[in-house]
């Protein structure tokens, strides 16, 4: 009688199974183009449209100074991001009587409400026909936890002092710079995209260490690619499906053999999914070491349930394994 509700269990148990993976294939089938058409996107190019923190301005032959802020690389662990600062600056006669310190701050929305400091990097530029090209850290905000639905937030805020020979440096407002500085903002950063940019209030996100509003302000935010979402997604959850199938249909003798292929499989599957991220960073992790639990709970559990029916055998005869 225990032997045919067993078999029935079982028998439920597969079938419940088999209708999660079609059901996980036909949404895999379902989400499909958009993986498509979100990998096409990545192939076409990297470096997003330019977003500009001023007016898009023409250099007419007057001082003329061009920035571009390109977001080349974060750390998602530290929360710090390199910033390449690139462009050029145009002089015309008299040049070299003064030189700008342009500040760049990290700002969010602690800084806004005032509950912390700005991190910053300067750059200096001298009244010349120069290059500009430098390259600098700031802060951003986000949760690894999360992916790869993580979404991050870069903020920056830039003020600019002009010091003429001989005088105390001097903070420049937007009318000093309305038509001679232009500066716009792009990345150019694998595995995220740029979801939108806000150009905000510079006297609103002023935190307390920055005694002026700022001169220009914007707010970038990041997700993963669309393709990467449903990849890792569909990954994680084939991997759970076929775990739980395997350890709860397969022979005792034939279990043994798959426990160990099974978790060498998830560890191989985590480099697929997660790659350069340390252990215990992501909830990807949280899930793979609950898998890894459950099938070392269901060889112990099978295990003593095993050796407990070899005891109450006849030692003469042969036992079959369950």
């Amino acid at each position: 009688m225990m032997k045919k509700v067993m078999k029935v269990s079982s028998f439920r148990f597969s079938l419940a199974l088999s209708a999660a993976a079609l059901i996980a294939s036909l949404i895999i089938l379902g989400l499909l183009p958009f993986a498509v058409q979100s990998i096409v996107r990545d192939i076409k190019g990297l470096v997003s449209e330019q977003q500009f923190l001023t007016k898009d301005l023409d250099d007419r032959g007057q001082h003329f100074t061009d920035i571009e802020i390109s977001l080349k690389e974060v750390d998602e662990l530290t929360q710090v991001a390199t910033v390449e600062i690139s462009g050029e600056r145009s002089c015309v006669a008299p040049c070299g009587t003064f030189e700008d310190k342009v500040t760049f701050y990290g700002i969010n929305e602690q800084t806004k409400d005032q509950r912390s400091h700005s991190k910053s990097a300067s750059i200096t530029i001298p009244d010349a026909n120069v290059p500009i090209s430098s390259e600098i850290k700031l802060p951003f905000t986000g949760r690894l936890f999360v992916y790869p639905y993580d979404k991050y937030v870069f903020g920056i805020g830039i003020n600019i002092e002009r010091t003429f020979t001989g005088q105390p440096a001097k903070q420049l407002k937007p009318s000093d710079v309305a038509d001679s500085f232009e500066i716009s903002f792009s990345e150019s950063v694998s595995r995220i995209e740029l979801k939108s940019f806000e150009k905000v209030d510079g006297a609103v996100y002023k935190p307390r260490n920055v005694t002026e509003p700022y001169l220009f302000a914007g707010v970038a935010k990041f997700e993963r690619p669309m393709h990467l979402k449903i990849i890792v997604t569909m990954v994680v959850l084939m991997i759970v499906l076929v775990s739980i199938y395997t350890m709860a249909t397969r022979a005792f003798n034939e279990l043994i053999l798959d426990v160990g292929a099974i978790i060498l499989g998830i560890f191989g599957a985590r480099e697929l999914v997660i790659k350069d991220f340390p252990s215990d960073t992501t909830f990807v992790d949280t899930v793979f070491g609950m898998i890894v639990l459950y099938n070392l709970m269901v060889v112990i559990f099978r295990s003593i349930f095993h050796f407990y029916k070899l005891s109450k055998q006849d030692p003469a005869n042969s036992p079959a394994a369950d």
